[in-house]
């Protein structure tokens, strides 16, 4: 049953569901192929774009790979990698995969990769409106970026997410966001409160425009199934700023630090690891 349960997950990691696009993958072409990238250099800056005949394609497809289990010969490899720095160079990968017939971060068939390790972009800001500051967050951005950027703004401040700085906030928001502040504030997809969002039509959409619906599933769902989630905004939680004496505990056994060292302390078991 687990076996059949992890198979299940990987088939749903598709920026294109099947009830959205036609089945294509057991009558695909090469012109298909040929077609999709040819649509991307019309589209995308070259230097934007690694296909399998560039000689620095296989150094970006392992570039993101962590689990070196994970890269072999047997591999399935796409057609392209398309690197964007605007969200336009997004769009225009998700419209040229569906004119073409060509999904993107579809392993086992003819597929393609935009990889947003580009789109890192941190803007905290202070909203009158709104109780708590809030944060914009590229999909690209790890969980480190984001700590560091909201701590330098505002250092009473933090978010609730994991302990590993290296995950990306794409993929980590996608899956829920399991941190050691949940147990107060809830997981990360709890505090997130607007998402922008390149849907199968290529679209630029936010949680207005794609209703409550699709914005409940791109929080926890598996972000690429419904999408190209390229940012977050989310709203900030306030770090501990009172005393338990019911825990019976003294300042000796503690150790003090600010929100953003104990983020490094949890990671690297290492109190004086530099931020």
């Amino acid at each position: 049953m687990t076996v059949f349960r992890g198979l299940a997950l990987v088939l749903i990691l598709s920026c294109f569901s099947s009830c959205c696009l036609p089945n294509v993958s057991s009558v695909i072409t090469p012109s298909d192929s040929d077609g999709f990238l040819q649509c991307l250099s019309e589209n995308i800056p070259s230097g934007l774009i690694y296909t399998q005949a560039a000689s620095n394609f296989i150094d970006m497809l392992v570039s993101s790979v962590r689990n070196p289990r994970l890269f072999s010969n047997a591999m399935v490899r796409p057609l392209g990698i398309v690197t964007p720095v605007d969200v336009s160079h997004v769009q225009a990968a998700v419209r040229c995969g569906r004119a073409n017939g060509v999904r993107l971060r579809r392993p086992g068939e003819v597929f393609g990769v935009v990889d947003l390790s580009n789109l890192r972009a941190i803007t905290v800001s202070d909203d009158d409106e709104r109780p708590v500051p809030t944060a914009w967050v590229d999909s690209g951005a790890t969980l480190g970026e984001l700590y560091y950027t909201i701590a330098k703004n505002n250092s009473e401040m933090a978010f609730p997410a994991g302990i590993c700085p290296t995950i990306g906030v794409g993929g980590h928001f996608s899956g829920g966001g399991i941190g050691m502040m949940m147990r107060r504030f809830g997981l990360s997809i709890d505090n997130v409160l607007d998402a922008k969002l390149v849907d199968t039509s290529g679209d630029l959409v936010d949680r207005a425009a794609m209703g409550e619906d699709h914005f409940w599933a791109i929080r926890g769902g598996g972000g690429e199934s419904f999408g190209i989630v390229v940012s977050c905004g989310s709203d900030l939680v306030p770090t501990l700023n009172s005393s338990f004496p019911e825990l019976g505990m003294t300042s000796a056994d503690c150790l003090e630090m600010t929100w953003l060292q104990s983020a490094a302390f949890f990671n690297f078991w290492n109190r004086y690891t530099p931020v």
